[in-house]
């Protein structure tokens, strides 16, 4: 059976999402797709983690994108305290995020997996960035300072 060029996209933004979660603070820019500027960015990571047997809350989403990411996926959509994926693409989640369900050390797969926007980011310090630890962390680090604001 022949692989859609679809498939083969989303295998390589899976290979840069990994690198990414490997590597915490480190950016990694999404490849180029065959089909550009079809989906946003964020729907098409979503189309590369997601299906139906997962949950998404959209906290700030459009519902025009509710849809296309239900047509795409089939997700389910759930309250924050339930969802698998929590959405925050507007750069804020009016305190929301403190529901999402946590891992435990032992099962960081219970955990929710957070997409939040920013328009941009800039190099961070101790200062300015946003600080990095825990696990696979050696020690705390300010990778990145968040750009905030609100996308069109």
């Amino acid at each position: 059976m022949a692989m859609t060029q679809s498939c083969l996209d989303n295998h390589d933004c899976f290979r840069v999402l990994l690198q990414a979660m490997s590597r915490p603070g480190t950016i990694f820019p999404l490849p180029e797709t065959a089909d550009r500027g079809l989906l946003p960015d964020a729907l098409r990571v979503l189309d590369t983690v997601v299906d139906q047997q997962s949950s998404c809350c959209l906290l700030d989403a459009d519902p025009g994108f509710a849809a296309q990411l239900q047509d795409l996926t089939h997700t389910m959509f759930k309250p924050a305290d339930e969802a698998d994926f929590l959405l925050a693409f507007s750069g804020h989640s009016r305190g929301r995020l403190l529901k999402a369900k946590r891992g435990r050390l032992a099962f960081p797969d219970q955990g929710a997996t957070i997409l939040f926007g920013v328009d941009s980011l800039s190099d961070g310090d101790r200062d300015s960035g946003v600080p990095l630890s825990g696990p696979g962390i050696k020690a705390v680090n300010y990778p990145a300072s968040p750009v905030w604001g609100r996308r069109s």
